[in-house]
């Protein structure tokens, strides 16, 4: 890419799913408008083909994407964000494509600051269009039932993947402890995003897993971890006398090593839902970004969670993309204070029905896959009185129970 101050050292303009590089260019247009140009790629282009953007700002401000002066997506963003946004289908009548990217909502003196870190042009893969399955039999399916299942339980089906402690203090409170790499991390979503594309392979390096004493935050000084490569911040909560650095050097590096390997592999299990919380808004730009490195791995749902505003009361539940969804709540706890005034009865509620919503999608997609195609409701209930004043659907009973005792569906 071109050498402008306004591009990080190593952008380049280079497809995500190949080693082959676009041809274009990048210039600094005035204060906080970056102008990137792109040949049109030759084959299977437009409605095919996204763009990922990577920018850095100081603090928060708005960024604005536009092709042929054409607006893309608007976000809001701090400090770091990393969006994904589809192309419009006139781009394949285009034979290049200049993208205006500006900054806007911080003083004049800022707007220099701010940075277009990478630029991308990514091809959508056919299973960024498919809802995820659950890994797991049907028996295990309604086993599962959320109206049967315990808090406990349910909380086990949740990882959180940040932005600061809240749901992992709710796992807590329900005597839930599960052990995962985010639970307890403050880290912005753009890093998460480097540490999937790099398959957190470096939690194998010692020399990244630095400690530190924090002897601010209370009388007795504790230990605390940082691995530096995904800038994941751990308080370890022990204190400083009771180890020394080699050995709680090598236990934290155990740790990391072990919960990088594990978030991963979850990831490809499909067997957890996975928790992003944000006291600032999340654009359906970024839950593309995380989408795309989630279906890299496996069929992992993703679901974000924010603060409720005019649009959207106080529970509302958004399907934003195959296997995302988006919940509102009324207010975080006080970043101050989490574990005094975290609301776990919200949280419980929250979770329940989004497993609720997971949950009986699973059960439609296995129906229409595993009932007979000539398979009717209505004859079914009728042929067994049994079954309808039990008030059972149709095809839930015969898939769990009908099917086994060779009950007749027509």
């Amino acid at each position: 890419m071109a050498g402008d101050q306004t591009l990080l050292p190593g952008s380049i303009l280079a497809r995500i799913d190949g080693p082959e590089v676009v041809s274009g260019n990048a210039e600094l247009v005035g204060p906080g408008h970056v102008r990137v140009t792109v040949l049109t790629p030759d084959k299977g282009f437009a409605h095919h083909w996204q763009i990922e953007i990577t920018a850095e700002a100081p603090g928060i401000c708005d960024m604005a994407v536009a092709l042929d002066q054409v607006n893309l997506a608007r976000v809001v963003m701090r400090d770091e964000i990393c969006i994904r946004v589809a192309l419009p289908e006139t781009a394949a009548t285009m034979s290049e494509l200049v993208f205006d990217i500006r900054f806007s909502g911080v003083a004049t003196a800022d707007l220099s600051r701010c940075k277009v870190a990478g630029f991308h042009l990514a091809k959508v893969t056919p299973e960024m269009g498919q809802t995820p399955r659950l890994n797991v039999s049907l028996d295990e399916l309604h086993a599962e039932n959320p109206a049967i299942v315990s808090d406990r339980d349910l909380m086990l089906r949740f990882a959180s993947m940040g932005d600061n402690c809240e749901f992992g203090i709710v796992q807590r409170k329900l005597d839930v402890d599960p052990l995962d790499l985010l639970r307890f991390a403050a880290v912005p979503l753009r890093w998460i995003l480097f540490g999937l594309d790099d398959g957190y392979a470096r939690m194998d390096d010692p020399n990244l897993c630095e400690l530190t004493v924090d002897a601010v935050s209370g009388p007795v000084p504790h230990w605390y971890a940082y691995q530096s490569f995904y800038r994941i911040p751990f308080a370890t909560g022990i204190a400083e006398h009771q180890q020394t650095h080699a050995n709680i050097h090598r236990d934290i590096f155990r740790r990391f090593q072990f919960l990088g390997k594990k978030f991963i592999r979850e990831l490809g299990t499909g067997k957890r839902i996975f928790l992003f919380r944000r006291d600032f808004p999340i654009a359906d730009e970024e839950l593309a970004a995380v989408l795309v490195r989630f279906r890299r791995y496996g069929s992992a749902w993703l679901v974000a969670v924010q603060e409720a505003d005019a649009e959207h009361p106080s529970g509302t539940i958004e399907r934003v993309l195959p296997g995302v969804l988006r919940v509102f709540v009324p207010a975080f706890a006080d970043a101050r204070c989490v574990v005094e005034t975290v609301d776990v009865p919200l949280w419980t509620r929250l979770c329940r029905d989004i497993y609720r919503i997971i949950w009986d999608h699973e059960i439609e997609q296995r129906a229409e896959a595993a009932l007979p195609p000539d398979f009717d409701h209505a004859t079914y209930l009728t042929l067994h009185p049994d079954v309808a004043a039990a008030r059972f659907d149709a095809a839930e009973h015969y898939l769990k129970y009908g099917m086994k005792e060779g009950r007749a569906y027509r």
